[in-house]
């Protein structure tokens, strides 16, 4: 039968080993690599600022290169830019694929 000793010795070294994962856990998001971690190191230009799936093979991602904001629709089939900044709208990209069917379809039809 486990002695009270003993009980107190195994809750003092479960302490002890959630205080150094707490202080390992600190120092990595203190000095660690920030890629990993997060946070934004001096001199980095691009960040990503926001993610949002669409569908499992396609992404709207918006990032921010030093002042202006880039929005991306990453696809399995490619990406392109959608619009660049809040103030200056890229070319409108021709539609592929299934939304290209839907946009060229007589009204109110999709096919």
């Amino acid at each position: 039968m486990l002695e009270l000793a003993d009980i107190s010795r195994t809750i003092m070294g479960l302490g002890v080993v959630l205080l150094l994962i707490v202080a390992v856990l600190w120092l990595v998001r203190r000095f660690g690599p920030h890629g990993v971690v997060g946070g934004k190191p001096a001199g980095r230009r691009l960040a990503l600022v926001e993610s949002l799936t669409i569908d499992p093979r396609t992404r709207l991602v918006l990032v921010r290169q030093d002042d202006l904001e880039h929005l991306l629709v990453i696809a399995s089939s490619g990406g392109a830019t959608v619009v660049r900044s809040s103030r200056d709208a890229m070319p409108t990209v021709p539609p592929m694929g299934r939304a290209a069917e839907i946009e060229n379809a007589p009204a109110g039809r999709f096919p």
